[in-house]
Order: C-alpha cells, then sequence, then structure tokens
C-alpha cells in the first residue's frame, strides 16, 4: 500500500512483480505489475530562517508498507457461511470478532442445579479468556457494524477484557466492516448494569496496557486514553483514513488521545486527574476527516520523546487540540 500525495486522497494498492538489490547491497529496485496511478512525492525539504531560528525538515515522502503477512484473520468472506442470502458481508456489515470472555461455567446434558453433585460433576468451568500478543497477523473483513438492524450491535475487530495486557507488532488491517478497533455499541446489559461477556463500557481499553508497533491500518480509528497507572505505547504504526465501507470507516476522528472517562450508572463522567501515560511516537495518519484529537495533559507524555515525530497528512483537520498540552510539536 502507497499512500497519496494528494489532499485527502485515497492510497494505492499494489502488487510485487520483482525486487533487485545490487551486489553490494547498497541499491535496491522494486518492480510493481502496474504503474502507480498518480505521482508520488519522494524527497523530504529543508525549510532554513536562521532569523526566526527555524531549522525544519519537512517530510512529505509517500509510504510504503508490505500488506501480506504468512497469517490471515479472515472475517465474513466464507462462501460456504457467509453468502447464504446471496450477498457478502460489504452488504450486510457482519465481519469477524475476535473476542476475549470472561469466565463462565454452563450445564453439562442431563444436569441442573438441583442435582448432588452438580459443582463439581455437572458443568463445564471455562477459564477467563486472554490474548498477550499478535505479531505479525494481517485481519481483512473484521468488524460487526450497528444501526442495520435493532437487535444487532456493533463489534469491533477486537474485544478485550479489562486489566490485559496486549503487544502487537506488524500487524496489519485491510477491508474493514467497522471503522474503529476497539470500540463497541449496543452491547451492554442494562439490567444488570454491566457489560457483555466482561467488557469494560464500550468495550474500552483504558485499563488494558497496549503496546502497538510497526503497524498499518486502514479504514481504521483508535482511541488512546489510559487509566491512571496504565501506559499506551504507540510507535512507527500508519493510520489510512478512506471510505473503506458503507458507514464510518474510519469515523471522523482517526485517533483519539486524552483522558480516561469512567462511568457511573451508565453515565459518562469525565475524570481529567486520572489519566496514565502515553508514548506517542514516530506514527502517520493519512486522510480522513480528522487526523489526530488531542486532549491529554503534558503530564500523560511521560518519558524523554513521548510525543515525538508524529506526523498529519492529507487530512481535512490534522490536528485538533482540546483542552490539553498545547506545547507539543505538530508536524505536518
Amino acid at each position: 500500500i502507497i499512500s497519496s500525495s494528494d489532499a485527502g486522497g485515497k492510497p494505492e494498492y499494489h502488487t510485487v512483480q520483482d525486487v533487485w538489490s545490487s551486489a553490494d547491497g547498497s541499491t535496491h529496485t522494486v518492480t510493481l505489475q502496474e504503474s502507480l496511478a498518480k505521482g508520488k512525492i519522494g524527497k523530504t525539504v529543508d525549510v532554513v530562517d536562521l532569523a526566526a531560528g527555524l531549522n525544519e525538515t519537512i517530510d512529505y515522502r509517500a509510504t510504503v508498507s508490505l500488506l501480506t503477512r504468512n497469517i490471515e484473520v479472515k472475517g465474513g468472506y466464507d462462501e460456504t457461511y457467509d453468502y447464504i442470502s446471496g450477498v457478502g458481508p460489504d452488504l450486510t456489515d457482519y465481519g469477524g470478532t475476535i473476542r476475549t470472555y470472561e469466565a463462565y461455567s454452563e450445564d453439562k446434558d442431563g444436569w441442573d442445579d438441583s442435582m448432588a453433585g452438580y459443582e463439581v460433576y455437572g458443568q463445564y468451568n471455562y477459564p477467563e479468556g486472554t490474548i498477550s500478543m499478535l505479531n505479525y497477523v494481517r485481519f481483512r473483513g473484521m468488524g460487526k457494524q450497528a444501526d442495520q438492524y435493532d437487535t444487532l450491535a456493533r463489534e469491533p475487530p477486537i474485544v478485550l477484557l479489562p486489566n490485559m495486557k496486549l503487544t502487537m507488532k506488524g500487524v496489519v488491517l485491510t477491508e474493514p466492516l467497522t471503522g474503529a478497533f476497539f470500540w463497541c455499541q449496543g452491547t451492554s446489559r442494562s439490567e444488570l448494569n454491566q457489560w457483555q461477556f466482561g467488557a469494560d463500557y464500550e468495550c474500552s481499553v483504558s485499563t488494558v496496557a497496549l503496546t502497538i508497533t510497526d503497524s498499518v491500518f486502514v479504514g481504521m480509528s483508535f482511541t488512546f486514553k489510559p487509566h491512571l497507572g496504565i501506559t499506551h505505547t504507540v510507535k512507527n504504526n500508519i493510520f489510512f483514513g478512506g471510505w473503506e465501507c458503507r458507514i464510518s470507516c474510519p469515523p471522523q476522528r482517526m485517533i483519539e488521545i486524552g483522558y480516561f472517562s469512567t462511568v457511573v450508572k451508565n453515565v459518562n463522567v469525565d475524570r481529567p486527574h486520572q489519566s496514565g501515560s502515553l508514548n506517542i511516537q514516530d506514527n502517520t495518519v493519512h486522510g480522513g476527516f480528522g487526523g489526530w484529537f488531542l486532549s491529554a495533559g503534558c503530564e500523560a507524555y511521560t518519558g524523554d520523546g513521548a510525543w515525538r515525530n508524529n506526523r498529519a497528512m492529507g487530512n481535512a483537520v490534522g490536528y485538533d487540540v482540546r483542552s490539553g498540552c498545547t506545547s507539543l510539536k505538530l508536524l505536518p
């Protein structure tokens, strides 16, 4: 996938035909099966004004990312099970979700809780689910949209339980069927004031220790609002906007970074002094209406270079700083 050098432009998908390297390894040439549809910027620009103390290198170069992975998780495109009605997931908006469940039990056949020995012999007991690492995996056709039918909920590609720890490295996501990687909608069990299968409010990952590096996400938004004592590390990733599915791929806000919020009796209550730590470096957001929405205070960016070399390219709104840290260096 090659990013556009035009404002709001869509990325281009290409297949590599050949890769040539010189004998000394100093030169590499990649040949594509088809020519580029549009020209790309391939050079940096130095902006120097000594009188103003300005000496910056502006990097507008198009990004090139390899999408192929040996492991693919593909939801919603099985010809046997997903085309029974004659239409596929691009019209039904119903793809795959990986969900971790809280621990639960279910009755064995012929048993009920009135029988002697039921608790020991009459149940299947399943432990709490967990995912700790997703490395070099490609996701395709993931997510389920809301608001199509009253009985369906919006499901993201991955739903995590509170207090987990997840590392994602070299992950690729394309062809999404919902626009938010972690956010869900319509999954509450209001009669119990709980959230489905043990997930946090709206499947929030505010209590999950996240590390996301060297990954490419197309048509997908993220929210990073860690709880006190939790760190979200996001380094060297590329996020593409574009019109990737029928509804909200991505939503208007590509990357939201801010304070943790909690819910009391289904009412969203902001807790601006509960923020955890953020480490956001070397990421680029291409396209989408809004690139970066920043509401975290300066104290949330902990450590040297905790906000460094992040870019917004081709967005209608590159950066929106809302009551957050106003001393961050914002690069085009």
